[in-house]
């Protein structure tokens, strides 16, 4: 049985968190980190948390052993911070990933068991369907856009007018909903929540055909409900580390890049095409000498 600590123990562990942290080298790791540890040792010195006042004194010991190895020099461990702060792993990652797992304007799904409310499948809202299809929002490979659909992750027994269901009988209800749901569990662990949502200007050829910047689409319902939106966290990032590069284009926007080039006379290595003056291909601006005579 572990020693039950002192509430003089608890607060040498307080102040000693606060001299490793005011070590970090930037403003907002030192800010997160300061109100994580007020947190932890707010819930340790709460009388209904004394029945795990051990544990979780173990608990912020190691965080303590954690921060003086990370201003000592060790990268891995420094990355781990900086995950956990950033909303990579943690508690602070499903805080910013809860606003994109509800969505108000879709209906709630039938139960998949009449009888049990609760058997509802997984909902996918859109912008969670983004992140999961999309490499910059997986901290693996991303999926397809139907990876989670019935047709994908339940076999063909599902389907109660299949073959497979008059041969082998109906597939179980409660089966359906595990399967569905262990899926769904399983792949948003993978997913990296967003810091802010940002309207970012597109080339939109089809409209505007003549390069000109526009800003497509409006500021997403969700955008307001994440934590992190409006506070400039991300422009912080990008002055300390610079900007992330850009993503290649895709087929459809090079050949509208395509189009718009061809349409001002610029060829693909930028110079300038030779256009007939009078309309008829092979002639040019000046008389040939036969026809001056």
């Amino acid at each position: 049985m572990r020693p039950i600590p002192t509430i003089s123990q608890v607060f040498s562990l307080y102040r000693a968190h606060l001299r490793e942290i005011r070590k970090l080298p930037h403003i907002y790791l030192q800010q997160f980190y300061r109100v994580k540890t007020r947190s932890d040792v707010r819930s340790m010195l709460r009388p209904s948390g004394a029945r795990h006042l051990p544990t979780r004194f173990q608990r912020a010991n190691q965080g303590l052993r954690r921060l003086q190895e990370a201003n000592s020099g060790n990268v891995k461990v420094f990355q781990n911070l900086l995950g956990a702060a950033f909303g990579r792993t943690g508690a602070f990652k499903w805080e910013l990933l809860k606003p994109l797992l509800t969505d108000p304007n879709a209906p709630l799904p039938p139960p998949i068991i009449p009888s049990k409310p609760r058997s509802r499948p997984p909902l996918y809202p859109k912008p969670l369907q983004s992140l999961l299809t999309t490499s910059h929002g997986m901290a693996t490979r991303p999926l397809k856009k139907d990876a989670w659909t019935k047709a994908k992750l339940l076999p063909a027994r599902a389907d109660p007018f299949s073959d497979d269901a008059h041969i082998f009988g109906p597939f179980s209800k409660r089966r359906e909903y595990n399967k569905q749901k262990r899926f769904f569990k399983q792949e948003i662990k993978k997913v990296l929540p967003p810091l802010e949502i940002s309207m970012s200007t597109t080339m939109d050829a089809s409209r505007t055909g003549n390069g000109e910047s526009t800003e497509v689409g409006q500021r997403p319902y969700h955008a307001d409900a994440l934590p992190m939106q409006d506070l400039g966290l991300v422009s912080e990032i990008e002055t300390l580390v610079g900007r992330a590069a850009l993503a290649p284009l895709t087929r459809k926007e090079r050949k509208a890049k395509e189009a718009i080039r061809r349409g001002n006379g610029v060829n693909f290595t930028g110079q300038h095409t030779d256009i007939p003056h009078d309309g008829f291909e092979g002639d040019t601006a000046t008389s040939s000498p036969s026809s001056q005579s």
